[in-house]
């Protein structure tokens, strides 16, 4: 495995968040400097994931803004969605019992041979097929 981190829609979520400053602070920090070391990497299905997050009225973010999003996420190694992700997917969910989405986050990390999966979903610490599960909002105190 390199050092390179996989980033989950969750924490890529949360530099969206106009609720939670503190979350949104981190979030914003972590994907602007592993862009920077050029060690993130997305999926395909987290970059649609995004995008429909982005456009719930939670959010209230315009096409435009989701369009500004994804295109900050140039440059980052994109894994593809195909039957062998799908089918480690699914060795994924019943290994781990995790849920078969989920299972599609860890093959692609995976696949490609990242270090750590930065995600609030999984279990910190966990190690998933070779790649760690680490929560970057851990010791972040959240706002009310």
């Amino acid at each position: 495995m390199t050092g390179r981190s996989f980033v989950d829609t969750n924490v890529l979520a949360y530099a969206y968040d106009r609720d939670n400053v503190v979350k949104r602070e981190l979030a914003r920090q972590l994907v602007k400097q592993r862009l920077a070391e050029q060690t993130l990497t997305i999926s395909a299905q987290v970059v649609n994931e995004l995008v429909s997050t982005l456009l719930k009225p939670a959010f209230g973010l315009s096409l435009e803004d989701a369009r500004r999003a994804v295109r900050a996420l140039e440059g980052a190694p994109l894994i593809e969605l195909d039957l062998a992700l799908t089918l480690r997917a699914l060795d994924a969910r019943e290994r781990y019992q995790v849920s078969f989405w989920d299972g599609l986050i860890i093959a692609a990390a995976e696949r490609a041979r990242c270090s750590e999966i930065l995600t609030e979903d999984l279990n910190h610490g966990q190690d998933y097929f070779g790649v760690v599960a680490r929560n970057p909002f851990l010791n972040a105190v959240s706002e009310p």
